[in-house]
């Protein structure tokens, strides 16, 4: 059996096609695709730009596919 290396890291610009795929394909198993409206554009304007309001990390398998991703954000909150 051959292993693949696989490299978990924050993601790219030139990963935001590849999350968006993989966000749609969550919201469609969920079942609010009809309400997704997430683009590329917003991925990396609001997760890459000056003041992020998320972040993501994306699953590579070592020849530029995206197995997997997880996006983080910060919830304000008061104990």
């Amino acid at each position: 059996m051959t292993r693949t290396a696989l490299e978990i890291r924050p993601f790219t610009r030139a990963d935001a096609p590849r999350l968006l795929d993989l966000m749609h394909g969550l919201a469609v198993f969920e079942g609010y695709d009809h309400e997704f409206r997430v683009t590329v554009d917003d991925l990396i304007q609001h997760g890459l730009g000056p003041m992020p309001r998320f972040g993501a990390f994306v699953a590579d398998d070592g020849r530029g596919r995206l197995l997997g991703g997880a996006v983080h954000y910060v919830i304000p909150w008061t104990y």
